[in-house]
């Protein structure tokens, strides 16, 4: 089956619970919250890392070079070369 089915999914929930307990945790120890950037974002990061096999630190990693400027080429360029480095096994 694949890594979206229903039986897939549902194996998720226990991880997905946690995460979001850990990330009100977080949230509720720094006394201010950025939904976007505190939630939000951290929680497609971290499935999509699950998914990929990509550690925890490296998918976070990942997550940061990608939400650079994305106007300059130069800049781009060299987030997608750490972006590369930061996923490698």
């Amino acid at each position: 089956m694949g890594a979206l089915s229903p039986r897939a999914i549902a194996a998720m929930e226990p991880d997905l619970i946690a995460l979001v307990d850990r990330l009100l945790d977080a949230i509720a120890a720094k006394g201010k919250v950025d939904l976007i950037d505190d939630f939000a974002a951290a929680i497609p990061v971290e499935v999509i890392g699950n998914l990929l096999d990509v550690p925890h630190e490296r998918a976070r990693a990942a997550a940061r070079l990608v939400a650079g400027d994305p106007g300059r080429a130069r800049a781009r360029d060299q987030r997608r070369k750490r972006l590369r480095a930061a996923t490698r096994r």
